[in-house]
């Protein structure tokens, strides 16, 4: 599976470890990671999707408030006598 891709420097990192039902699953029994490889990729994703939309939510709520009206001064006025 893909786990990262930088074009910039041309590299691509894989990984059978996400593909793993259990983790040593590929050394153990190969033919098991490799039959349950697309049901796990999709558990995956699915795990990165809700990742994404979490942290998208936690920068919403936590980006400054936008004034939609400017500041309000208020000036005191004093008379010399």
């Amino acid at each position: 599976m893909i786990v990262s891709l930088d074009r910039e420097r041309g590299l691509v990192s894989l990984s059978t470890k996400k593909l793993e039902p259990t983790p040593g699953d590929m050394i153990r029994n190969p033919k098991l990671v490799f039959e349950k490889a697309d049901e796990m990729a999709q558990i995956f994703r699915q795990r990165i999707s809700q990742a994404e939309a979490m942290a998208r939510a936690d920068m919403l709520r936590f980006q400054p408030k936008v004034l939609l009206a400017p500041p309000c001064y208020y000036f005191t006025m004093s008379k010399r006598i």
